[in-house]
């Protein structure tokens, strides 16, 4: 009972903030391209490569602080499947090379700032903003 607890707090969070996130970019940049959701999932992948960083490197994170962040709150929190329906209405209306672009941002974007959220918080001056010493 308390995984799924765990689980469903962060999944309705993560969920929640894309929403409010994707809304809020979409309103400012105004366009057909989906910043929104490129910037989630962008931001998403980092924060999934810096918690990789503590659960890997660290040790330092519980097996509730896993299923509360990794599988409920980015699991919700990033969207894939919103960036897949984007990409192929973008194809259905013809707009086979913002598509192309689309794809391609989001899949090499979300690898470059995994890698940097992972180095970023792998580094021993993390360990100042965590309160160990």
């Amino acid at each position: 009972m308390k995984t799924a607890l765990l689980i469903s707090l962060g999944g309705v969070c993560g969920a929640l903030l894309r929403y409010a996130a994707v809304l809020f970019t979409q309103q400012l940049l105004r366009g057909s391209f989906p910043y929104g959701t490129l910037l989630v999932n962008v931001f998403g992948c980092f924060a999934a490569g810096a918690f990789g960083a503590r659960l890997l490197t660290a040790g330092t994170i519980t097996e509730g602080q896993r299923l509360l962040l990794q599988v409920g709150f980015l699991g919700s929190f990033t969207t894939f499947s919103s960036y897949i329906f984007e990409c192929l209405q973008l194809c259905h209306n013809t707009r086979y090379g913002l598509a192309f672009v689309y794809a391609m941002s989001s899949n090499l974007l979300g690898l470059v700032f995994a890698f940097l959220g992972f180095l970023l918080f792998r580094l021993p001056i993390t360990a100042a903003f965590s309160g160990s010493q």
